[in-house]
């Protein structure tokens, strides 16, 4: 958890920061958001003057399908995670000690057998010591994090910190990579807990997740198989893409539509 300086920094910043922000998103024609539930903050936070809503739309993280998918070439192998993304940031580094110190072992207690890799470039001194143990891999940078996640017989993502859409979960149930993460990462997103990936709120949650994954081979077939065909629906890069591109179309035909109704005033 954050430290008491942290969280009265966090304190000092947030009215700065909502301030500014409910000036700021009147100032464009148009703003992005990645999520409805961050859409809707951003709404109520800037109609607290009244006036209409701002010009605020979703536009979901995206993945390449034909890059992330899943490889039948590579066989999974048993009892094995995979926790990937960029280990010098603070929320990966929390989110990896959280895993290894307080859910791992409650794992190790059923099944001594389970190995962790950790996949990601810059992991600071803290993390790569954590390999001193034999059942973890810290990788450090690798040149293509998709073989990891489809030999992996899971992916795990435990977030401490609320994060926005985590490509790292969309990457991985695009390889048909069962995921078990937990209920801040998939904040504001279409997706079925249960269905397209485990949900577990608190390190004995989450433990029972991973074991019964472990025991059960047929549920993670049936979870990567959703997976896939969520991340199929919701965040293909293509359509994601188009959605932008009509976003740009408007703003530039309501810029020359207000551009031609002044010089006609004007004339």
């Amino acid at each position: 958890s954050a430290s008491p300086f942290g969280r009265f920094i966090s304190r000092l910043d947030l009215p700065r920061t909502e301030r500014y922000e409910r000036l700021l998103v009147r100032e464009f024609d148009a703003v992005l958001t990645t999520s409805p539930a961050d859409r809707d903050a951003l709404v109520e936070l800037a109609n607290e003057d009244g006036k209409a809503d701002p010009p605020v739309h979703v536009l979901p993280n995206g993945v390449d399908l034909e890059a992330f998918r899943p490889d039948p070439t590579i066989d999974r192998e048993p009892a094995t995670l995979v926790l990937s993304g960029k280990m010098s940031y603070h929320a990966n580094v929390t989110m990896v000690f959280y895993l290894v110190n307080e859910i791992l072992p409650r794992v190790w207690d059923k099944r001594p057998d389970v190995r962790l890799m950790i996949v990601g470039k810059d992991p600071p001194v803290e993390v790569r010591a954590l390999a001193s143990d034999p059942r973890v891999t810290v990788t450090g940078m690798v040149p293509d994090l998709r073989p990891f996640l489809n030999q992996a017989t899971m992916a795990v993502a435990p977030l401490v910190y609320n994060a926005g859409i985590q490509n790292k979960l969309l990457e991985a149930m695009a390889c048909g990579a069962p995921v078990v993460t937990t209920p801040n990462a998939i904040q504001g997103l279409p997706i079925e807990p249960g269905h397209h990936l485990l949900v577990g709120d608190g390190p004995s949650e989450l433990a029972e997740a991973v074991h019964g994954l472990l025991e059960q081979p047929e549920r993670g077939q049936a979870l990567s198989v959703a997976g896939r065909e969520y991340v199929t629906q919701h965040h293909d890069w293509s359509e994601v893409g188009d959605r932008l591109t009509a976003i740009y179309d408007s703003v530039q035909t309501e810029y020359y539509i207000g551009k031609l109704s002044h010089q006609m005033r004007q004339s």
